[in-house]
């Protein structure tokens, strides 16, 4: 069995690592200073935007952010404490309500990310009527997802560095946009009935060209979603390409069974015929003993993300995803 290769197109988003990594690495340009805030013109490839920006006694860094691209504007918030750290430790996504006490002490639930090592909180669905009421507000209370008070943060004068920060925005036209470079992700799948391939969910997720499989050095047909678990990271496609077999399953491996890896690492750079690889299961179980995922020695490499794992007989016994973890619930 000879799994076919997997060609996605993607285009990143707009907003796609823009939010930690690119924006606050940018030279601000002052604009204006409001008691304790500071509002400063930026920019970012085609993106420009202003921010308000406050520090205040127990290291709580608040930033308040107006973003545009053409036509369309965002609000951005950022908040910071060194002393959390540990706290946030290794969460990409954290849920915190920031509590304003005028007219009512109303609580606005978002969801927070953190980027790559940074600890910087920062979430991008701020909407207008949160920042109004942050103008209006004499203070914010910032409490975690158990209701727990983290920090109160002084909001004097941030109405005034709101509106700083809109006539700062008017003021500075969105850039001319360049076109935006295509991405162009590969994975490898296999077929587990006629025209049913399975791969990653996350080699296809956010794709907004059409999904293409096909055999090495053969013509590419076009697939299409039929099944997603993104949960497990598993998507069922359909293609009309005609399958040279299917897979039989084993889904009962053992430690210090041998298995092989077949797929197409690296597309464009290692051979176009695929790769195979040999090595043994290490454990039954993932990280903190997960049990739907299972550790191996056998080499992988972007690209065999999708493919088959298989034992010694040819069944699959996983689905290899990128950090070298295996997804045992395929079928």
């Amino acid at each position: 069995m000879i799994p076919p290769f997997i060609n996605v197109n993607r285009v990143l988003g707009l907003l796609s690592g823009f939010v930690l990594c690119s924006f606050g690495a940018q030279a601000d340009v002052l604009y204006s200073k409001h008691g304790e805030w500071t509002v400063a013109y930026l920019e970012v490839g085609n993106l420009n935007g202003c921010r308000a920006t406050r520090q205040f006694p127990d290291q709580t860094v608040f930033q308040m952010v107006q973003i545009q691209s053409g036509t369309d504007k965002a609000w951005v918030i950022f908040i910071s404490n060194p002393r959390w750290n540990a706290w946030i430790g290794n969460r990409k996504e954290i849920r915190l309500s920031l509590v304003t006490d005028w007219p009512t002490t109303k609580p606005w639930p978002y969801t927070f990310s953190t980027s790559g090592d940074s600890k910087i909180l920062s979430t991008t669905d701020a909407s207008v009527e949160f920042m109004n009421s942050v103008a209006d507000a004499s203070k914010v209370e910032i409490k975690d997802d158990n209701g727990a008070l983290l920090t109160t943060v002084d909001m004097k004068d941030s109405a005034a560095a709101i509106r700083a920060i809109v006539t700062c925005v008017r003021e500075h036209p969105p850039r001319a946009q360049s076109p935006e470079p295509e991405t162009r992700l590969s994975g490898t799948g296999f077929f587990v009935a006629p025209n049913r391939v399975v791969t990653n969910n996350h080699v296809v997720s956010g794709c907004t060209k059409d999904i293409q499989v096909r055999y090495p050095n053969r013509e590419a047909y076009t697939a299409t979603i039929s099944g997603q678990d993104a949960t497990n990271d598993l998507v069922l496609l359909h293609t009309n390409m005609g399958n040279l077999s299917t897979a039989a399953f084993y889904p009962r491996p053992r430690v210090g069974d041998q298995v092989a890896s077949y797929g197409f690492p690296y597309s464009g750079i290692l051979s176009s015929d695929g790769n195979c690889t040999l090595g043994y299961v290490t454990s039954l179980t993932g990280t903190r003993d997960d049990t739907r995922f299972l550790q191996m020695s056998t080499p992988v490499q972007p690209g065999n993300s999708g493919g088959a794992l298989l034992d010694m007989s040819g069944s699959v016994v996983g689905v290899v995803l990128s950090r070298s973890w295996l997804e045992l619930k395929v079928a």
